[in-house]
C-alpha cells in the first residue's frame, strides 16, 4: 500500500524524534523522500518541524553549557562567539521566514486580486461582445431597411418614368 506524502513526513518527524536526531525540514526531506516544497505546503508540519527544532537546538545549548564548564578560557570564548554567531544566524532565519510568510501573504492577495479583475475582464468582455452583437443585428436591419428603401425608390422612379413622356414624344 503506498502511503501518502503526508504519512511519509509525519513517520520521519516521529524517527528523527525517536532518535533524538537533528530536526528540520531538510533531514525531514532526506528521510522521507518527499519534496521539500511539498513539505512546505503542509504548513502544520512545517511548525511542528520548527517547534521540534527549537527544542533541540535549545537541549544542544544546555549540552554545550555543561562542555563549556570543564574547557579552557580561550576555548569557552570561542564557543560563546560560535554560540552567538548561532544565535544571529537563527535571528536572521527567523526573520526570512517572517519576511517569507509576509511575500506569501502579498502573493495570495494579488492572485485573489488577479482573480477578480480576471471575473471583470470576463464581464466586461462578455457584456461588450453582446453589445457588438446587438449592434450587428441592428446594423443588418438598418441595411435590409435601406435595401428596401432602395428598391421602393427603383420602383417609384420606374413607375414616374411611365408618366412622364420622353423629350422626344411632346
Amino acid at each position: 500500500m503506498n502511503k501518502t506524502a503526508r504519512e511519509r513526513i509525519e513517520e520521519a518527524i516521529d524517527e528523527l524524534e525517536a532518535l533524538d536526531a537533528v530536526i528540520n525540514v531538510t533531514e525531514v526531506h532526506r528521510l522521507s523522500g518527499v519534496s521539500r516544497k511539498t513539505i512546505y505546503k503542509n504548513s502544520d508540519l512545517v511548525n511542528r518541524i520548527n517547534d521540534l527544532q527549537s527544542t533541540s537546538e535549545t537541549d544542544t545549548t544546555v549540552n554545550k553549557a555543561d562542555i563549556t564548564e570543564s574547557t579552557s578560557p580561550k576555548k569557552k570564548t570561542r564557543i560563546q562567539e560560535l554560540e552567538k554567531k548561532v544565535e544571529d544566524i537563527r535571528d536572521e532565519r527567523d526573520e526570512a521566514v517572517a519576511e517569507l510568510n509576509k511575500a506569501r501573504s502579498v502573493n495570495a492577495k494579488m492572485q485573489l486580486e488577479n482573480n477578480k479583475l480576471a471575473a471583470q475582464y470576463t464581464q466586461v468582455y462578455s457584456g461588450l461582445q453582446d453589445k457588438i452583437d446587438q449592434a450587428h443585428k441592428v446594423n443588418q436591419n438598418y441595411l435590409t431597411e435601406l435595401n428596401r428603401s432602395r428598391q421602393q425608390v427603383l420602383d417609384l422612379t420606374a413607375e414616374l418614368a411611365r408618366y412622364i413622356p420622353k423629350q422626344g414624344d411632346k
